[in-house]
């Protein structure tokens, strides 16, 4: 998430048990815009209409 926020990557990927702690901590950092996905269409959905730029699995 940091790394994101800062410009040194364009997107990033999280991993937590579930996922969903990892989103909710990820979301606190301005600048990051992170999703939990399930699914390819929830994560390309989230990425052309809501410029998601962390992806979060569990």
């Amino acid at each position: 998430g940091r790394a994101v926020a800062a410009g040194q990557g364009e997107r990033g990927i999280l991993l937590c048990g579930s996922g969903v702690g990892a989103s909710i901590a990820a979301n606190k950092i301005k600048g990051v815009r992170a999703c939990l996905c399930h699914d390819i269409y929830s994560a390309t959905q989230g990425v052309e209409h809501d410029d998601m730029n962390v992806l979060c699995l569990g």
